[in-house]
């Protein structure tokens, strides 16, 4: 199943996109895929990520799932804006949506212990007020009973992949931290928190301009902070919502978290159109 999870990932697809090509895949693809010769490239991906879906649900098959459930299917790009793989502290989130609030999405997959869970919750509630374990049907009981009392919530991914919420995330900011926060933000993004608060940026030599700007940061009220840092991480993303379901549902989380320019863009288009083989 290793090929399975190096096919769908952001530096597969776009090595593939380079080269125009999938045979790279063939024996993956023969396996799972009747006639793909028959086919274009977009259905046999698809094909290949129902395979997934129904057999071997990986962290992908999770994250892919909340994107196409929750951003696109309850709320909308317009209002909310996804992220993924974002460092906090010594872990990294998962899946990040931001509205008006942000709700942490920590994947749980068949395939996944819960050793580092607890690090991974504190570390986030250092970023983010709420948080949410998504895991299997089958493993859920147990991280109810772990979370029990705890503002963490936890949401099921269902036998027929869709999402259960079955503990609601309870806001918690007590332990949001300035200097996680900082960290979270591209030097550009604290920059522009910096002067819209104070004005100005700090004025120090440029080897003293990190330090001097997590200070200046410091400063800034959390409850005035907070919700400029989501507005802040709201406009990472911007590709709309007629666009991303125009793209098949197994890709769209690869596409959505891929910074195409539009040569990219183009040879994207190409690659799912052509015929597999051609």
């Amino acid at each position: 199943m290793q090929s399975l999870n190096t096919l769908f990932t952001k530096s597969t697809l776009a090595s593939l996109i380079t080269l125009q090509d999938l045979s790279s895949f063939d024996p993956l693809i023969r396996e799972h895929v009747s006639s793909p010769e028959t086919r274009d490239n977009s259905e046999v991906l698809s094909e290949l990520y129902q395979f997934m879906a129904k057999h071997y649900r990986n962290e992908y098959v999770y994250q892919n799932t909340l994107l196409n459930k929750l951003l696109l299917g309850k709320h909308s790009t317009k209002t909310t804006t996804a992220l993924m793989q974002i460092p906090i502290g010594k872990s990294i989130a998962d899946f990040i949506l931001i509205n008006g609030k942000a709700r942490v999405y920590e994947i749980k997959t068949e395939l996944d212990d819960f050793s580092r869970l607890k690090t991974q919750l504190n570390d986030y509630y250092k970023a983010f007020a709420q948080v949410c374990v998504v895991t299997s049907e089958d493993r859920a009981p147990r991280i109810l009973t772990m979370l029990k009392g705890s503002p963490v919530g936890v949401s099921v991914l269902t036998k027929r992949n869709t999402l259960s919420l079955r503990k609601e995330p309870l806001e918690e900011r007590g332990f949001l931290s300035h200097r996680v926060l900082f960290q979270v933000l591209r030097k550009t993004e604290y920059e522009q928190i910096i002067l819209q608060v104070t004005g100005q940026l700090p004025q120090v030599p440029p080897v003293f301009q990190y330090r001097a700007c997590l200070e200046s940061f410091g400063t800034i009220e959390m409850e005035k902070l907070y919700p400029m840092v989501l507005a802040t991480l709201k406009r990472r993303n911007s590709l709309t919502e007629e666009y991303c379901l125009g793209i098949p549902y197994s890709l769209r989380s690869l596409r959505y978290f891929s910074q195409y320019n539009q040569a990219e863009e183009r040879r994207f288009q190409t690659f799912l159109k052509q015929r597999y083989g051609g």
